[in-house]
């Protein structure tokens, strides 16, 4: 099954998950702004990897809190336009929009949003795709953080 088709089968079950009045997409969205999790990185390059090589410059000034402050707050006005418009979801058509079209924009907006992270793990933000050593790098990373996220949050209850 292609990256794509998995892709599209979570968003559909996101849309069956938002027919209760929780945001769910949008938290999600939110979350990968603030955090950004390895997983969605991976993701993004793996989806436009099956588009073929694509060039980005990003320029020279590229503000990754910037870029993470934007994404929140347009994630906020789509959930305030959703509630305003009740039935009709918004960010969902956007969603499959991007998994089916990969629209150049999306890829520049998630290499904006990685950058520094990239430098930090040392990955290319070139060309989408992998190598095999890129993804368990990252597969090390992410379970290196976990385990430090894990160590705080104990920490935080000895402290108690």
């Amino acid at each position: 099954m292609s990256i794509r088709t998995k892709c599209l089968l979570a968003i559909l079950g996101l849309f069956i998950a938002e027919i209760i009045p929780l945001p769910f997409t949008a938290m999600i969205g939110i979350y990968v702004a603030r955090k950004r999790p390895i997983w969605f990185y991976w993701l993004i390059q793996k989806l436009y990897a099956e588009k073929g090589s694509i060039d980005i410059d990003l320029g020279d000034r590229v503000d990754p809190m910037k870029t993470r402050s934007r994404i929140t707050y347009s994630l906020i006005g789509l959930v305030v336009l959703e509630s305003l418009l009740m039935v009709v979801p918004v960010i969902i058509p956007l969603a499959v929009w991007v998994i089916l079209g990969r629209p150049l924009w999306f890829l520049r907006v998630t290499r904006r949003l990685y950058v520094d992270l990239a430098e930090e793990l040392s990955l290319d933000l070139g060309q989408p795709g992998q190598s095999d050593a890129d993804h368990q790098r990252l597969v090390d990373a992410l379970e290196e953080r976990n385990r430090e996220f894990a160590q705080q949050i104990a920490h935080r209850r000895t402290m108690r």
